[in-house]
């Protein structure tokens, strides 16, 4: 048997040569499967150092290799459940720690594992029985603690996945209530992981009040453990940041939510030295996030290198699982051609859109639940092709629409402006295709969507409900509407106003375009 040194320069030999000769990957099954007591551990860390893609590999050696339950579980560890070199091997490992659990309590805790690992290669339905089997376990211990808790906690991720959001807020909701029970003293990060959990589910099913203070509380409690470990919890501090500027976003604390992606960006930029393996899907999500929330504040130009390094590390994710990440790579890609065409490059703006719309339709085929994604990425497509290709725009449009009227409301709860948006959209295009009856109906029915989103949250949509009346006003011109013309610019302006004083510099040259409009047509005093 060589060395554990030599077995590491073997396997490392082996593992690049797998990326150019198929047989190699063969080797290394063989190779791990002759002593995998001593192989395993190292070809785990052979394909975390990146070496080369070993994955399936070396989980093809883990099904019928001889070791017990202690050696599972301590290798099981060694894998970081956000791992990208390695999710099909830990996937494996799970599977064998369920099956060989000595009693009902550790396959309890087993079964929650195996739904992590399996949610880490998008078999959600999979990931979805076994949590659910967690559960039971633990039920029928009679469990009260944090196994349960734990396990309720994971649940719910997975229900959220299957579409079932009502369950999944309820499995959420559950798990808090426990760890709150135990006492913050006896959870260690399970409080704070179970609310980081619940604000998402709670923002998915349109409590978003709610969601925040689960979130802010969740930062809290990591900030509290990262300083007395960082080396344990900078990474939940890093992962609830970018939760928390997704929620204080969706309620327009815009300001608060960049500064908590930026933080959560520069924690994942720190960890990616030391650990890439471990914090690549992380850093994608944050640069995402921060891309984003860049490009609805008007900058484009900053957003754009941000979205392309999270599209150049979902892609890479995605070569390696793609059931698991398709959709993030597709929706980065739908982001990103938005904010290329505001910066005018049209072309690649439309290559990029266009890339998204494929892998959405490929998405949707499958699951269904990705249309209201698909519907939004065709807005997207409308916009990029601009008025000189208003009859692909048009069908764009027309399909979105469709596609979100045929979609059960609560399903897009969390995307609620999306419809509106493609409603604003398809009124303007209508009208500057002369076809101004059609236009003026859906302008005054997107104001109509856009006032019942801005009085729930009026620091998130009063701004969509200024551009809409805007429009609105172009549509009413068209038709000789003076009167309400005036109206509805004098409404637009004083909105702008407010958005101006709240987010200055933000719709700066939107409020002057409405203002110069309302200038044109306002009575001489």
């Amino acid at each position: 048997m060589p060395s554990t040194t030599a077995a590491a320069r073997l396997l490392a030999s082996l593992a690049r040569a797998a990326q150019h000769v198929p047989d190699a990957a063969t080797t290394i099954t063989e190779v791990v499967a002759s002593c995998p007591r001593t192989l395993l551990p190292v070809a785990v860390d052979v394909a975390r150092g990146g070496h080369g893609p070993i994955d399936d590999a070396v989980a093809a050696a883990v099904p019928e290799a001889t070791l017990d339950h202690d050696d599972l579980r301590a290798w099981a560890t060694r894998i970081p459940m956000s791992t990208s070199a390695l999710p099909r091997t830990a996937l494996a490992i799970a599977r064998r720690l369920r099956d060989s659990a000595p009693d009902a309590a550790a396959r309890a805790s087993a079964a929650a594992e195996l739904a992590n690992r399996l949610d880490g290669v998008g078999a959600w339905t999979d990931a979805v029985d076994a949590a659910e089997e967690s559960v039971r376990l633990h039920r029928e211990l009679d469990s009260s603690g944090s196994g349960l808790a734990h396990s309720l906690e994971v649940l719910g991720g997975r229900l959220a996945k299957a579409g079932r959001k009502d369950d999944a807020v309820a499995a959420a909701e559950e798990a808090v209530a426990l760890y709150r029970e135990l006492g913050r003293d006896a959870v260690g990060p399970g409080l704070a992981l179970a609310l980081k959990s619940l604000g998402v589910r709670l923002a998915k099913a349109g409590r978003r009040a709610e969601a925040v203070a689960a979130a802010e509380e969740s930062v809290h409690l990591y900030r509290k453990l990262a300083r007395t470990d960082p080396d344990a919890h900078t990474s939940g501090l890093a992962l609830a940041l970018t939760k928390l500027a997704n929620r204080l976003d969706e309620v327009g604390r815009q300001t608060e939510s960049l500064d908590a992606a930026k933080e959560a960006v520069g924690l994942h930029r720190d960890m990616m030295r030391t650990d890439p393996d471990a914090h690549t899907r992380g850093l994608a999500e944050a640069l995402d996030v921060l891309g984003n929330l860049m490009g609805a504040l008007g900058r484009r130009a900053d957003a754009v290198p941000l979205m392309a390094e999270a599209i150049t590390l979902y892609r890479d994710l995605a070569e390696g699982e793609p059931e698991a990440f398709r959709s993030s790579l597709a929706h980065a890609l739908s982001l990103q051609g938005n904010n290329l065409s505001a910066i005018g490059h049209a072309i690649e703006a439309l290559d990029t859109v266009r890339e998204a719309e494929r892998a959405y339709r490929d998405l949707t085929a499958a699951r269904p639940e990705e249309s209201p994604c698909l519907a939004h990425t065709l807005v997207t497509l409308a916009i990029v092709l601009g008025p000189e290709r208003h009859e692909e725009a048009l069908t764009a449009l027309e399909e979105a629409i469709r596609l979100h009227e045929s979609w059960p409301e609560r399903q897009h709860d969390s995307h609620p402006s999306n419809h509106a948006i493609a409603v604003g959209y398809l009124a303007a295009v209508l009208d500057r295709t002369g076809r101004r009856t059609e236009a003026l109906a859906l302008a005054e029915k997107a104001v109509r969507m856009w006032r019942e989103l801005a009085e729930a949250v009026p620091a998130r949509y009063s701004r969509g409900l200024a551009l809409a009346l805007h429009e609105f006003g172009h549509s009413l011109a068209a038709v000789g509407a003076k009167d309400d013309e005036l109206a509805a610019l004098r409404e637009s302006v004083r909105l702008y106003e407010e958005a101006d004083r709240r987010l200055p510099d933000v719709v700066t040259e939107e409020l002057y375009s409405a203002r110069r409009h309302l200038l044109r047509i306002e009575p001489a005093p």
